[in-house]
């Protein structure tokens, strides 16, 4: 059973943000490729929403490693995902998140 995905204002403007820092590195292929892997990514964890490890028990939110840099961070909460935001270690590595 697929649960619905819902995207927060912070994890849309998160992923824009870190794909435009991408794309000033990446070719555009890559980048494409890269966004590909964030939604299949997404895809899985409407599947099984509690396969991320939880980094803040308190806010019930959890963390799923997209790419060794890469992670997104949400909620399962009332039957559906909730997307929080993407970060990127590289962009800001010194920032802790939730």
């Amino acid at each position: 059973m697929a649960y619905p995905v819902v995207w927060t204002d912070n994890a849309d403007r998160s992923l824009y943000e870190l794909t435009d820092f991408l794309a000033q590195r990446w070719s555009g292929q890559i980048v494409e490729e890269y966004v590909d892997r964030i939604y299949d990514c997404i895809d899985s964890l409407s599947q099984f929403p509690e396969m991320g490890r939880v980094v803040n028990e308190d806010k019930d939110v959890r963390a799923f490693i997209i790419l060794p840099y890469t992670r997104l961070y949400y909620q399962f909460k009332e039957g559906q995902v909730f997307l929080l935001r993407f970060t990127d270690t590289r962009q800001k590595p010194d920032r802790r998140d939730f």
